[in-house]
């Protein structure tokens, strides 16, 4: 009965965390969005060996650009109206949206305020919005040509900073790292990166992931841009409207990590720690 009841403890507790499980990468996908706004868009979920996990469908008449994450709510910026709109990834919901001002947005990353955007209307601006839609920072990326489409928060020891390219410079794309105030801190981060588009940070093993937008691949950087490899991601693109001289080819804009919740983690530890409290009692 003992034991029973060690079980219970530990069954209990990770179960009422709701453990989100692995990091894991989402996507956002523009093959099925046609010339633009044709077909639906949507966000897939890879784990970090490229297994296909989920697709959920955002629905259509825009194409996706940025992908950002906050909890269990993406946010999903569009290169064709330039509107920012929430999703509940869970049920894949929509919650609603807000005008971004702009004709069209690039990338999109996340930091505690709110949404960092890219200018996808030629110029050379990362767009800074509050939660609510209100646009309350603009800085210029000075290396960023035009149309940059991938911009990244990263927090890099204890320093937020944000990684962009320099456009969609193909087949070699290049990624700076500007201060939050909008100043280099490191040129050429990273570069060399085959159709370079958008990127996404893990701060716990600080890494980079980087999408070849063409390819289905994503490499993997460090934090001071070593490469460390490639991910190559399965399944099966949901259409191949975008572009039909490359049947059944994945076409992705931007990526987001999604890590386990640190207090669903320490909930978990709290659990198997009381589990081994009890077997030691056994003892």
């Amino acid at each position: 009965m003992r034991l029973f009841t060690a079980a219970t403890v530990v069954l209990t507790l990770t179960a009422g965390a709701a453990y989100a499980g692995p990091t894991t990468l989402w996507a956002v996908d523009v093959s099925n969005t046609g010339p633009g706004t044709a077909g639906s868009a949507y966000a897939e979920q890879f784990g970090l060996d490229g297994s296909l996990l989920r697709q959920v469908n955002l629905g259509s008449g825009f194409s996706p650009s940025g992908i950002a994450l906050v909890g269990s709510t993406a946010y999903v910026s569009s290169s064709t109206d330039g509107l920012i709109r929430s999703y509940n990834l869970s049920s894949g919901t929509l919650l609603g949206s807000f005008s971004s001002g702009m004709n069209a947005l690039g990338a999109l990353t996340a930091d505690a305020t709110g949404l960092w955007a890219n200018d996808y209307t030629g110029g050379n601006q990362a767009l800074h919005y509050s939660f609510a839609g209100v646009r309350d920072r603009a800085l210029t990326l000075s290396y960023c040509s035009s149309y940059c489409n991938a911009l990244e928060i990263a927090t890099i020891g204890g320093t937020s900073y944000l990684l962009a390219n320099r456009g969609e410079t193909e087949p070699s794309a290049t990624y700076d790292l500007y201060s939050t105030g909008g100043a280099v801190t490191t040129a050429a981060l990273i570069s060399g990166v085959p159709n370079g588009a958008g990127a996404a940070y893990d701060a716990g093993p600080q890494v980079f992931y980087v999408a070849d937008a063409y390819d289905g691949t994503v490499q993997t950087y460090s934090a001071t841009g070593v490469a460390l490899g490639t991910i190559t991601l399965g399944g099966t693109a949901p259409d191949t409207g975008f572009n039909a001289d490359f049947p059944g080819q994945r076409f992705v804009a931007d990526l987001a990590v999604q890590v386990p919740e640190p207090a669903t983690l320490a909930l978990l530890a709290g659990g198997l720690g009381l589990a081994g409290l009890v077997r030691r009692r056994r003892a």
